[in-house]
């Protein structure tokens, strides 16, 4: 990660009000005032990234470090830092799958699978009012899987059986999901696999 410097001020978002640290997240360049040793307890990344080992100068709420993290989604980095904090009431209690997609995309990047083991039971529970209920399992089955959630992984993949006649393989001509679901699935084999189980009912 990079440290950057701010051509023009932009509004920053506190979510610490003692925070040393401004993360600057996504092509829109969002900022959010965060606490370095929220984000350090939470991830093994951040721990190392916010060493002085790897950072320039001192870190404090009066000149709190800039760090660049516009190659991530701004909405997921944001969420992220509100349950790092604790930020409890700004919680949402659901989430799009593509939303949670982001999230789980960032959970995964910096190793905050243990940070998010409890949030992630909620968000991942099965639903079927999805507007699209493949691309929409889709989703959540990648979420799943980059949030190391063995048991919602398999409730999506029997969601995906039980709920929709389109062929699976059609989910990776969706992008982010072509890129996140585990690649050695083979999409094809599956339909069969399961054309035979359900023909035993």
């Amino acid at each position: 990660m990079d440290i950057v410097e701010i051509d023009q001020p932009t509004p920053t978002e506190t979510i610490a009000d003692d925070g040393d640290v401004i993360l600057i997240a996504g092509p829109q360049k969002k900022m959010l005032k965060v606490h370095s040793q929220c984000l350090c307890t939470a991830s093994r990344v951040f721990d190392t990234m916010f060493s002085p080992r790897w950072r320039k100068g001192e870190m404090s709420s009066e000149n709190p470090l800039e760090v660049d993290l516009s190659d991530d989604d701004a909405d997921a980095i944001r969420l992220v830092c509100l349950v790092v904090h604790h930020r409890n009431n700004e919680i949402p209690e659901n989430l799009t799958p593509k939303e949670l997609l982001q999230v789980a995309i960032v959970v995964e990047k910096y190793l905050l699978t243990t940070a998010f083991r409890y949030v992630r039971a909620r968000w991942l529970k099965t639903q079927n009012n999805f507007d699209d209920i493949l691309v929409g399992n889709g989703y959540m089955l990648a979420a799943a899987y980059l949030l190391g959630d063995a048991e919602a992984f398999a409730a999506h993949s029997h969601a995906l059986v039980l709920n929709t006649n389109a062929p699976y393989h059609y989910l990776m001509k969706e992008m982010p999901l072509k890129k996140f679901l585990p690649l050695e699935m083979n999409w094809l084999s599956y339909e069969q696999q399961c054309e035979v189980e359900l023909s035993k009912f």
